[in-house]
């Protein structure tokens, strides 16, 4: 019984995050290291001895293009900067939280999930010509019952951005 309930949340926040006015159109990318070496584990090449302990140790990186998503921006209000059109605000911080949703249904070809370290491009307007760059650095469970609700928590990477 209280997994429908949860399985219910999940489906709302989907909904609202795929339907929303103000949703951004997004792009997600995932990072694949190209760097070879003679061993590897769990395909990952290993360094020297010892194992690649996370890709941000990489410098020999690509990215793959997952597929098109929508954000949306979620967490509590701090007052921050207009952009000069002042149809947005920039924000303040580094770390932000977003709802994030593939634009493919769970199960169809063009669906993906979403992990730390992945790359979204979140286009600022609506031919996507601004594109901001965020990394997701984490993923936080908004319920205590499974199957979990979540939010990703996101850094800016403006050395990214377009």
């Amino acid at each position: 019984m209280s997994n429908r309930v949860v399985e219910t949340i999940n489906r709302m926040a989907a909904r609202v995050t795929l339907k929303r006015n103000p949703a951004f159109f997004a792009q997600m990318f995932r990072k694949r290291i190209v760097r070879t070496a003679p061993t590897t584990i769990g395909g990952i090449p290993t360094l020297g001895g010892l194992a690649v302990l996370d890709s941000v140790d990489e410098a020999d990186i690509e990215f793959d293009f997952l597929g098109n998503a929508k954000a949306v921006r979620i967490a509590e209000f701090a007052p921050s900067m207009m952009m000069d059109r002042q149809d947005t605000n920039n924000g303040n911080g580094n770390e932000y939280r977003f709802m994030i949703e593939p634009d493919a249904v769970s199960g169809s070809p063009g669906w993906f999930d979403i992990r730390d370290h992945d790359i979204m491009y979140v286009w600022m307007d609506a031919v996507g010509t601004v594109k901001l760059a965020f990394e997701v650095v984490g993923v936080e469970a908004v319920n205590n019952l499974a199957p979990y609700s979540t939010r990703y928590v996101c850094n800016k990477r403006a050395d990214l951005d377009l």
